[in-house]
This record gives C-alpha cells, structure tokens and sequence, in this order.
C-alpha cells in the first residue's frame, strides 16, 4: 500500500505565492540595480538573497512524502532522499515555537535512520500560518507504516 502526503492546497498557494513575490522583488531589484548601479539598500539585500530563497520557496511548495510497506522517500526541488524502514531509528515530531511569541509554532516530523543522518519530512506540515487539520493524522499513519514494516505494535 503507497501512501503520498503533501502540502494542503492553502499551504502550496501561500507558497506559490510568497515565491512570486521573491520573484518581482528580484526583478525589481535587478532593474533598480542595472539602472541606478547604487548598492546597500533593501532592494540590494533583497536581490542579493533571491538565489537562495526563491528555490527553498518553490521546493517546499512541490515537496511531498511517499512510503509504501518497505520505506519512506521524500521529494524536493534541491534532492530526494529514502530509507528503507528497517533502517530508521526514530520518527519524532518536532515543535518549533517562535522566539518572543509562544502562540506562533510550527510542527514537522524528522526521521532518523540508524546512521544518524536524520532528515525532515517535507510534509504534512503545521504551522500557526499554515495549518493541516489533517497533520495528526498524517503524522500517525506514517508511524503506523514504520511499525507493521518492522513488526512492532505502536505504542
């Protein structure tokens, strides 16, 4: 049995979203810069950072978990990484609350292989922003499959 969990549509939209206002903002920084050649202003900082937070941007929007009964693989825009369930160690869910706010968090699950190289699902994702109500659920289901792959009882 395969199972795929991705982003929910209003995650992917903000996303897809945020990632075409690095764009114009890239754009426009790159115009200003070609017509204005003047460097240290916002606009600079911003064109100067698009390379690195325009592809993480899109990455997350198309990144997706797949896992069927022999092991689980993640899909992103920079890599694809799998392990073979009798290789994982753990599968923890992670909490991160935000400095100075505890209303605003964010929950993600990490796997980690027995080598200890642990890796973060791209998906299901939480966050107070960008909520899953099924993220629970998803988070359950792949435990579930860790489990029967490996012939222990959840507990």
């Amino acid at each position: 049995m395969e199972s795929a969990v991705r982003y929910t549509p209003h995650q992917r939209k903000g996303l897809l979203w945020l990632s075409a206002a690095f764009a114009v903002s890239g754009v426009v920084s790159g115009v200003r810069w070609l017509l204005v050649d003047d460097w240290g202003s916002f606009w600079d900082f911003l064109l100067a950072v698009l390379p690195f937070f325009l592809p993480a941007t899109i990455g997350y929007a198309v990144g997706r978990t797949e896992f069927d009964d022999r092991e689980i693989r993640t899909w992103r825009i920079r890599g694809r990484k799998r392990c073979a369930w009798e290789d994982v160690e753990s599968i923890a869910v992670e909490i991160w609350v935000a400095p100075g706010n505890s209303e605003s968090h964010a929950r993600m699950i990490r796997v980690v292989p027995k080598d200890g190289r642990s890796f973060r699902l791209p998906a299901p994702y939480y966050s107070t922003s960008w909520r899953d109500p099924l993220f629970t659920e998803r988070s359950e289901a792949i435990v579930a499959a860790w489990f029967r792959a490996v012939g222990e009882r959840q507990p």
